[in-house]
């Protein structure tokens, strides 16, 4: 009797919790809001929307497509948004079988707008981890302010270990390349990318996928298969590809995959000058080399 009673105490707290996240989230942006940012740390740490009129920077670390929709889909009914920008991913992070590993997932405001498709699919991976954290983390999730995402200043430079790392990789391995049939393990990934697409289909809302500035990522990993998947995607979505965006030097990185607030400065200021690029995901392919 006790374990089953457990169990209904770990759920209560657990429903209690998102129950107070979702009456704690705010989701109104502003009139003057019409660029929307949405998705992981490389955006959060890439777009400082104070220096952008009309953007609204709402990423989050370690965020996946699957919070992403969550989150546009209330966003988008409260807001008049003209363009949505989302973060493209190489498919190298967060298969199906990790998701449930990445424990900030389950800690941030997106669980609490989860709907029953997704609970269902995340609840079949892995109950032990499930239970095991929400009974560590609940208590202090009720605790702490609830935030939706927003832009990070960040004073950090540290390329040269996560550099010797790879140049390690490469010389005994070489490139890491994204299996071929890699992308069939990320089907909450794809599934709730679609939905983004259809959703920002059916609001009349461009959506815009952006590859993020990045330190010599092609000489360390081949995306090929990935990028090939992007260019097989419906919708009306663009493409903007800043990833080899050029810096004076390396010390406009925090590490190899986000900037630090001096890059985000440069990288914004050159976004507010000329806009973003856009391409149609099969012209952007036939200009990347990788």
């Amino acid at each position: 009797m006790a374990f089953p009673l457990s169990i209904l105490m770990v759920f209560g707290l657990k429903f209690a919790t998102l129950a107070h996240m979702r009456n704690q989230l705010n989701f109104s942006l502003g009139a003057d809001k019409k660029v929307l940012v949405l998705g992981n740390s490389h955006g959060r740490d890439a777009i400082c929307d104070s220096l952008l009129p009309g953007w609204a920077n709402r990423c989050a670390d370690g965020e996946v497509y699957f919070g992403v929709y969550q989150l546009a889909k209330r966003m988008l009914e409260q807001n008049k948004i003209d363009t949505l920008v989302i973060h493209m991913v190489d498919f190298e992070s967060y298969p199906d079988e990790n998701i449930n590993t990445n424990f900030m997932l389950y800690e941030s405001s997106r669980m609490a707008l989860a709907d029953e498709e997704l609970l269902s699919r995340l609840w079949q991976m892995n109950w032990g981890d499930l239970l095991s954290f929400y009974c560590i983390n609940d208590v202090q999730a009720m605790l702490k302010p609830v935030e939706v995402g927003g832009y990070e200043h960040w004073d950090h430079h540290n390329l040269s270990l996560e550099l010797k790392n790879l140049e390690y990789r490469l010389a005994n391995k070489g490139k890491t390349s994204t299996p071929k049939n890699s992308i069939a393990h990320y089907t909450l990934q794809t599934h709730y990318l679609n939905r983004i697409i259809q959703l920002c289909k059916q609001e009349g809302v461009q959506l815009v996928m952006v590859n993020y500035p990045k330190y010599k990522r092609s000489k360390y990993f081949d995306r090929s298969k990935a990028w090939d998947y992007y260019t097989t995607l419906e919708g009306g979505l663009l493409i903007a590809d800043y990833e080899n965006f050029v810096f004076p030097d390396s010390t406009y990185f925090a590490n190899c995959t986000h900037l630090n607030y001096h890059g985000a400065e440069l990288f914004t200021s050159s976004l507010r000058r000329e806009g973003l690029k856009l391409q149609s995901p099969k012209a952007w392919r036939s200009t990347r080399k990788d």
